[in-house]
């Protein structure tokens, strides 16, 4: 076997084992997200979703906030800027507050590696406690 052989054997084997671990990690993902749709309800969950890592989950999931935690989250936004920090600050401890999966040290090591996934999880759950225009009833 040539050393071109060899090398392309070897990093096909290495796409295969991370291929192999992005399944496990995927089923993994969506028995969690199933569980959290089953505990919450279907619609009252969202996830959102980062590249994979070996050893991180792919998902993370937020439940749809109550009315008190809604509230606060409004309450420390003073701008209408989606972009302020007041805003994304306000978001991540909605993150904080709502994520039903991972366990907080694992969701520690996801922001490690990518660190937007907790303002993700955050407009998540502001999405699923608010609302939108119904645009099969316009007229």
């Amino acid at each position: 076997m040539s050393r071109l052989d060899e090398i392309k054997a070897k990093l096909s084997a290495q796409a295969d084992e991370r291929e192999s671990a992005k399944a496990d990690q995927e089923a993994t993902d969506l028995e969690a997200l199933f569980e959290a749709r089953a505990e919450h309800g279907v619609e009252a969950v969202q996830a959102v979703k980062i590249p994979f890592e070996p050893g991180l989950p792919l998902l993370a999931i937020a439940r749809r906030p109550s009315p008190v935690e809604f509230k606060r989250f409004r309450s420390r936004c003073t701008k209408k800027d989606a972009g302020s920090p007041e805003y994304v600050a306000a978001a991540e401890e909605l993150a904080d507050t709502c994520r039903v999966y991972p366990d907080a040290d694992t969701f520690a090591k996801m922001l490690a590696v990518c660190p937007g996934v907790k303002a993700a999880l955050g407009t998540a759950a502001i999405v699923l406690g608010s609302a939108k225009e119904a645009d099969d009833l316009k007229s």
